[in-house]
């Protein structure tokens, strides 16, 4: 990985620069961005939603058409808009004259008529024929619709869905697609038409709000959107349809990546807390899925119309550091940036209030490292995002991929051709965001097949040198690691039946922290919701010379203030890192005792109570 010496000074330089870029739209014109307001009034009417969305993907595929147009669901927009494009206050576009222009302009007449409420379980499939015919989806059942085709003198009806779908299930609309329209989409998607997922069966009722929030993305991008409450589920024609759609011959779909990454959010979650399939890669028995979480990721066709990042970003330069075993080593990762949305919203928030604190001299532990996840998909969904982020310029902030590098999925379950294709991506986008580590997640039974033969396949480039192990479900047990093992060092050698020669690579223990409660939510959580001190108190107890993490997420209430509540309780031999120094400790330190014990094969050390959880 390229080390940058001056890192201080290009983020400023970068920073600086960004800043003047910023200030100009694609084409240099700021009337020629047309900002709607999509949230709001919108949302009390769906159907119009999904409209003016879908035309805001048109006028973003193709901005010198009619210019460009910004989607404002909530404050989260218009905080953006205002920091990447300097636009304040912004003037909004007419709903009315909007449309009209859409369907005169980009849309060069052409719409789509079905009715919303009878035909919800296949918008997601409307969707996808409106990018993939250049048109706007009307429900026939609006005095707005009509009003429009009477105003729009060249309007033309590409698709009578409301009769060719007459009596279609979701199942019969995503055939119909899959069979007529595939080899003309790029990539699938999953969006929920508005599934109610609190009654417990199969066939739950459809009368909730879409989820909308990259609607405009799936029409510029031409994805395959679709949504199949049995998709996921074995020996069900649902699946069977998923199956065949996603097989690796298949010349429908010859064009999608492999693996097949899989934008929205598959939120089924029939008789149960959470969703065995949202990583997708265990939906079809062929495992070649992964997913990319962007069902509320506001605004991407908007921020994809700049030029992806094709050259390595700039980290924070961190001095090398010699191994000391009287120091406890110990990074901060900060989970869930897989999540686009929350990348959107969340992690500014997170974002703005660390740079504050670091900002802020007369507080105690102001600006210690903390090491944060990252999509990489944001390198072409929003580059501009992703330089504010790295442009935050506190010295003190890393960034590392998200479970599990290139897609959100369980890389240990895909074909070998899939998994070596995964892996050459992963390298590729670390390279790109310059960072060495990766947060990922595996099943209870399957972290002996990745640290046999996933991850010892890195070591060949040492481009990824760190895996920042995660439990799924969190309050799995992990029969891979010892109790005195915080983390493994792996090698080439370790992979059935290779002969590479190369580095080493490191996998940390998974120590999930997800709030601060001091109580478990579910059984045996009571370890991942510790109270601040007591996550110190963990910590300070583990043996002097020991390298750990910890993975904090916000899924049982903790937010950046529970680390910084945490950190003054550390006792002073413990020593926070970014997670590239906690690569290089655990590597020294293994180096370490190879050389004073070469026989010995336990490079990792440390000791976990489990006592409290039962």
């Amino acid at each position: 990985m390229v080390r940058y010496l001056w890192s201080r000074i290009l983020v400023l330089v970068t920073s600086l620069c960004f800043s003047a870029a910023s200030k100009s739209t694609g084409n240099g014109d700021h009337q020629a961005i047309k900002v709607l307001d999509v949230g709001g009034t919108l949302d009390a009417d769906p159907a119009l939603q999904i409209s003016v969305l879908s035309c805001i993907g048109l006028f973003n595929r193709n901005e010198s058409i009619a210019g460009a147009a910004f989607p404002v669901w909530y404050q989260y927009d218009l905080d953006w808009l205002a920091a990447i494009e300097h636009i304040q206050d912004p003037t909004y576009t007419k709903t009315w004259d909007f449309l009209v222009e859409c369907l005169t302009t980009v849309a060069q007449g052409r719409y789509i008529a079905y009715k919303f409420r009878p035909q919800q379980k296949l918008v997601p499939n409307i969707i996808t024929l409106a990018g993939v015919l250049d048109a706007i989806p009307l429900t026939m059942d609006s005095n707005i619709t009509t009003a429009l085709l009477a105003k729009v003198a060249n309007a033309t009806m590409v698709l009578d869905a409301e009769k060719e779908f007459d009596g279609f299930s979701a199942y019969d609309a995503t055939k119909y697609v899959y069979e007529n329209y595939a080899n003309l989409t790029t990539t699938l998607c999953k969006l929920d038409p508005g599934y109610d997922f609190s009654h417990p069966h199969l066939d739950p009722p459809c009368n909730g709000h879409p989820a909308s929030g990259s609607v405009d993305y799936v029409v510029k991008e031409r994805l395959f959107n679709f949504y199949l409450v049995e998709g996921c589920i074995a020996h069900t024609q649902e699946n069977a349809l998923v199956a065949e759609m996603t097989q690796h011959d298949n010349p429908k779909t010859k064009q999608w990546p492999q693996p097949i990454a899989v934008l929205g959010y598959d939120d089924v979650h029939i008789g149960h807390s959470f969703d065995p399939w949202e990583a997708q890669t265990s939906c079809v028995k062929n495992h070649n899925m992964g997913g990319v979480c962007t069902d509320w990721a506001t605004g991407l066709s908007f921020w994809s119309r700049k030029a992806p990042i094709q050259k390595p970003l700039v980290q924070p330069y961190t001095p090398p550091q010699v191994y000391n075993d009287s120091t406890t080593y110990i990074a901060l990762v900060v989970g869930d940036g897989d999540n686009v949305g929350m990348m959107k919203t969340r992690n500014l928030d997170w974002t703005r209030k660390r740079v504050s604190y670091c900002r802020n001299a007369t507080m105690p532990h102001n600006c210690f490292p903390i090491s944060w996840t990252i999509s990489p998909h944001l390198l072409h969904f929003a580059p501009d995002i992703v330089q504010y982020y790295f442009g935050q310029n506190t010295t003190q902030d890393f960034f590392l991929l998200p479970p599990s590098g290139y897609l959100y999925a369980y890389p240990t379950m895909f074909q070998e051709d899939d998994q070596a294709s995964f892996v050459a991506k992963t390298e590729h986008v670390a390279h790109l965001l310059n960072t060495s580590g990766t947060v990922d997640w595996e099943w209870p039974l399957g972290w002996k097949k990745a640290i046999s033969h996933y991850f010892p396949r890195y070591a060949a480039k040492s481009m990824v040198r760190g895996f920042f192990g995660v439990n799924v479900p969190f309050n799995a047990p992990n029969f891979e690691f010892g109790r005195n093992e915080f983390y493994k060092l792996l090698h080439p050698k370790a992979t059935e039946g290779s002969s590479d020669d190369g580095g080493t690579v490191v996998l940390f223990r998974p120590r999930e922290w997800r709030g601060s409660s001091g109580k478990g939510d579910v059984p045996f959580s009571k370890k991942n919701n510790l109270l601040p001190k007591d996550m110190a108190a963990e910590v300070n107890g583990y043996p002097k010379g020991t390298v750990c993490y910890i993975y904090l997420t916000s899924d049982g209430g903790n937010d950046i203030d529970s680390l910084y509540n945490m950190v003054p309780f550390l006792d002073s031999h413990v020593q926070v890192v970014s997670h590239e120094t906690a690569i290089d400790m655990a590597l020294q330190r293994g180096a370490k005792r190879e050389e004073t014990h070469p026989q010995n094969n336990d490079l990792s050390g440390g000791v976990e109570s489990l006592a409290e959880d039962f």
